[in-house]
Parts: C-alpha cells; structure tokens; sequence
C-alpha cells in the first residue's frame, strides 16, 4: 500500500492519495502519522484520491473500526471530507467508511473529481497537486 499527503495550511485543505493495494491492518497505520503532523489541526477540508486504490484485501469489520476512529479525528463534524472513488469497489467501500466516520452529512463519496471539489468548496484551477 502506497499513500502520500500534503496539507496547504493557507486553505485548511488536506489532500490524501491511497494507491496500491491495502492490505488487513494498513489503514490505520497512515492515519497516525497524518494526525501526528502538527498542521493536521489546521485542516478543515479534506481530499481523499481512491481513484488507484485497491481495498479487496480490508475486511468489512477493520473498515467499520476505522471508519469510527476516523470520526473522532474530523472534530465533531467540522471537517468535511470527500472522497474521489470512480471505481466501484472504492466507491462502495468509501460509502461504507462515511456512513461510520460521517457526524451530520461531513464526509461524502464522488465518482468524479470536479463534483468532489465543488462540494468542498475548491475551484479546481487553484488547486495545488
């Protein structure tokens, strides 16, 4: 499993990409270095890439647990998160993490990326890759 981050602390945006395929007990492992980063507080829009991500190998029961630690960590709702995930697979797993990790309507899964950056209030032409 591959995963890389950047966070523009200017526009409170954190941009998350997942690649490869995860294996059983990998989520949670990039998750604790992103929370240890000291500008992960300043994050109140988050972007999440699936688009080459392969979940086959996660049982439904580790995404259920992340899903609710992930909760904890998007302060009560005041983080919103989108999720990219145009293949099926992704985009029934990013539903399934949402429904665990959402408070009041905060996280969301897309097929496309224009519709993801819309709904986090971010204009595609200044978004920094």
């Amino acid at each position: 499993m591959g995963y890389e981050y950047e966070i523009d602390v200017e526009r409170g945006l954190l941009v998350y990409r997942r690649y490869g395929r995860i294996e059983p007990g990998e989520l949670s492992h990039s998750t604790d270095e992103l929370i240890a980063d000291e500008d992960f507080s300043k994050v109140d829009k988050i972007f999440v890439d699936l688009e080459d991500a392969d979940f086959s190998a996660v049982p439904y029961n580790e995404l259920v647990s992340y899903g609710e630690f992930s909760r904890e960590n998007l302060r009560g709702g005041a983080i919103r998160m989108a999720m990219l995930a145009p293949v099926d697979l992704a985009f029934g797993i990013a539903r399934v993490y949402g429904s665990f990790a959402a408070e009041a309507d905060n996280v969301r899964a897309f097929r496309d990326k224009k519709s993801a950056l819309e709904w986090l209030g971010i204009d595609e032409a200044e978004k920094r890759d």
